[in-house]
């Protein structure tokens, strides 16, 4: 089953969040703690050709608790777009790392909260932006580069132009929150959605390959140049405290107990 298409933009994106909270559940027994979107429509880069990308963050089953079964990574595709599936466990691990895209995922505005942790998750970027935000930028910038050499490496996915639009896109978009950071933003406060007008005509211009192959040339280059500065001016002006990178990893850490403690309670209770 892909995208539902029975009213609205919105009421669509949350209806087909709803089937897949439900998939979860029937076919993998991975009860959700959140469901949400992520990618083009989640940041407002989207057109009548994109795919609806979710992202499950999932508690792991009772099985997988009693024989260690390890870590619940996977990506389910499907007709309009993917699932990222992740347990809570791997998924707070990201997030600490200051991923951009998980960051985005658990502020999403398209998301459903099934079971408890979201708000608690929230919290706790809010409260240690300043410790996650060095390696935001890494993550970024990490972003931003493979972006950069991939865009002439893979199938083109348009004939007529030397460069991968959708990696273009991504570039200016990730772009766009290094700088946000880089102006003082905590990390809860980050506007996933391009604001500035002229960059977000870029951002669209190459992604549905209106801009040339000079221009994207020339605007990855100053991209990959500017956001290596960006993160180097911004690394020097911080400073490291240890007392709070460890009080973050033990709220984290209490997070994932609690969420999972909880949920193993929950089943308990529908047993007996």
């Amino acid at each position: 089953m892909g995208i539902v298409k029975i009213g609205n933009r919105n009421e669509n994106i949350f209806i087909t969040l709803n089937w897949k909270k439900d998939y979860m559940l029937e076919e993998y027994g991975y009860e959700p703690m959140f469901v949400s979107l992520f990618g083009s429509q989640n940041y407002g880069l989207d057109n009548e050709k994109s795919d609806m990308d979710i992202r499950a963050i999932v508690f792991p089953t009772l099985n997988d608790l009693i024989f260690n079964e390890g870590v619940v990574s996977k990506v389910e595709k499907y007709s309009d777009g993917e699932v990222d599936i992740k347990d809570i466990k791997t998924y707070v691990g990201l997030l600490k790392r200051g991923n951009p895209t998980y960051i985005e995922s658990l502020f999403s505005p398209y998301q459903i909260n099934h079971l408890s942790g979201l708000e608690d998750a929230k919290v706790i970027v809010e409260e240690y932006s300043d410790v996650m935000v060095k390696d935001f930028m890494y993550s970024a910038l990490g972003t931003i580069s493979s972006k950069y050499k991939h865009m002439y490496k893979c199938d083109k996915k348009n004939e007529e132009h030397d460069y991968n639009g959708k990696d273009l896109s991504h570039m200016f978009r990730v772009y766009d929150l290094m700088n946000q950071v880089a102006d003082g933003s905590n990390l809860a406060h980050l506007n996933f959605r391009i604001e500035n007008r002229a960059l977000r005509e870029l951002a669209l211009s190459s992604k549905e390959y209106r801009m040339t192959d000079e221009l994207a040339k020339s605007h990855s280059k100053i991209i990959y140049d500017d956001s290596e500065k960006l993160l180097n001016n911004f690394v020097n002006g911080l400073e490291n405290n240890p007392k709070r990178k460890k009080d973050m990893d033990e709220d984290f850490k209490n997070l994932v107990y609690n969420a999972i403690y909880g949920d193993i309670y929950r089943c308990w209770e529908q047993v007996y």
